[in-house]
Formats: C-alpha cells, structure tokens, sequence
C-alpha cells in the first residue's frame, strides 16, 4: 500500500478531516496531495501526522506491507523458523528464491548478506563439512559488522545467526558497541527475545571456550534480560549455565552445585520439559564431569 492511501485509511477511520490533520504541520493543499500520492512529505512530518493518528511508526509501516511484516523481516522469520525445525527443503527454497531476484535488488547488500546466512546454515548441514570452508562463506557477513562504528537491527539479527564464528578477541572488541546497541533497542517491538537470545548465545560461547568471567557476565545479563519480561524458560536455562560458571570460578563446591543444578532442572520438569532436562543432565555429565547431577 502506498503511504498517501495509507495515511487517507487511517484519517477516514478516525473520522478526521484532511483539515485537521494538516493543521500544524503543512497546509490542506499539500496533505491532500500526499493522500493522493502526488508528493512524499519529509519523514519528520509523517511523524507529526501519525502522533495526530495516536499510531506507532512501526504499526504504520507494518499498515503500508499489508498488515505483514517487511520483506526483510519476513525472510529473517522464515531463515529462522526453517533452521529451528531443520528444514534444509525450505533453506533451500529460500535460497533459490534470494539467487532469482532482480538485478536491482541483487545490487541490495542485505539480500546479499541474507544470502551468504542461507549458503552457510546449508552447508552446516552437509555430512562432511569443514568449519574453515563455512567461515569462508559467512565471512562477508563477519566483514561488514566489524566495518560498522553503529549496528541497527538487520546487524543483531546478522550478529545472532553467525556470532560462533567469531574469535573470541573479535567478539570482545566488538561487546561495547553490541551491549550499547542492546540497551537502546531494549524497548524497541519484538527485540527482547533477539537481545535474549544474542546474551545467550554469548554466554553459552564463552563456557564453551571455558572463558567462564566472561561466560558469567553474559549469563547475568541475559538473566536480567528474561526477569524483566517473565521468560522463565530463558531464565533458567541461563542459570544453569551460570551455576556452571561459578563452580568453574570456585565460587561453589561441587556437592553445592549438583543441589543448585537439582533444583533448576526439578523446575524445568515440572514446566514440561522433561526430554530436554535428560538432555541437559547428559550433556552436563559428559562435557563436565567433575560436575554430577
């Protein structure tokens, strides 16, 4: 929908007069002509015109799609969904579909990148893949976050999605411009759950890597992070993992640990979770034995 019929559904909606709106901001003549589509107003003025509406710009934007998130968005959405459920038929799908746009839109770095994301996540899924192969097709993505002095959603998304082939060293020089970006987008629509997820997946890096100060840092973030919107599952998976950390950091002994552990996981199972507590006891055991649960 173009913005002019968009602005003309929202006024009608409300009962308002093209009069009314205008007033303030420019003149009756020129918003009729923007309602028309003759002209585009200057964006600050589109703000002050959709205040009078009591509408949100993202709302105002999501109106223009159709009522559906923007193409961007969307093929995030479907990348994700698709990856989650393993499903290399749709991957592939997508990456098709991203390999036969326009020339115009191909000249679009974040169709470019998005693509470089779909070739890499495929490719994990080969039988015999290598990691120095796969760093080499996700590189261009590497290469533009580590280029930019500000980040803005498209580039969290990116981060979250190719963050585990990062150094280590990358990654800490790049933190102070990822927990900044972090917190002004704390309140901003649909992020809480990507902040979420980029703490999380930072801190599970870290222990990983056994680098369990940093490890833990994230760990605390993210579960402040899920306190504040009531994400018990995300709470307590990063507790557990913290729990980890501290005994690693000699901040528990092990009979400690094993009843913190014991404690989490009974929670988890009494959420419905209880293939995955298997899961997690088996992994703990293996991957750090000097831990018993």
């Amino acid at each position: 929908m173009e913005v002019g019929k968009a602005l003309k559904m929202i006024r009608t909606s409300k009962n308002l007069t093209q009069k009314s709106v205008a007033e303030g901001i420019m003149t009756r003549a020129h918003y009729a002509n923007v309602e028309a589509g003759k002209i585009f107003p200057a964006i600050d003025k589109v703000l002050d015109i959709l205040k009078k509406f009591n509408v949100s710009a993202p709302e105002f934007f999501f109106i223009v799609e159709g009522y559906k998130m923007s193409e961007e968005q969307n093929l995030f959405s479907e990348v994700s969904i698709a990856w989650n459920l393993n499903n290399i038929e749709k991957l592939k799908e997508i990456q098709q579909s991203l390999r036969m746009v326009s020339k115009a839109e191909q000249r679009n770095q974040h169709y470019r990148l998005i693509l470089n994301l779909v070739d890499g996540l495929i490719y994990q899924r080969e039988p015999n893949y290598n990691e120095e192969k796969l760093n080499e097709i996700l590189q261009p993505i590497k290469d533009y976050l580590t280029s930019l002095d500000t980040w803005y959603v498209f580039d969290l998304h990116m981060f979250n999605n190719i963050l585990y082939i990062f150094q280590k060293e990358d990654i800490r020089k790049l933190s102070q411009i990822l927990l900044e970006m972090i917190k002004k987008y704390e309140n901003y629509p649909n992020m809480y759950q990507l902040n979420l997820a980029i703490l999380s997946n930072l801190g599970s890096l870290f222990l990983d890597a056994e680098e369990y100060e940093e490890a833990s840092f994230y760990m605390k973030e993210a579960i402040k992070f899920s306190e504040k919107k009531m994400y018990l599952y995300e709470r307590l998976i990063n507790e557990i993992n913290l729990i980890i950390c501290n005994f690693y950091l000699k901040k528990h002994t092990q009979v400690e640990t094993t009843q913190a552990l014991d404690k989490k996981l009974w929670v988890l199972k009494e959420l419905g979770y209880e293939s995955l507590v298997n899961q997690i006891k088996i992994e703990i055991n293996q991957k750090y034995s000097e831990i018993c649960v």
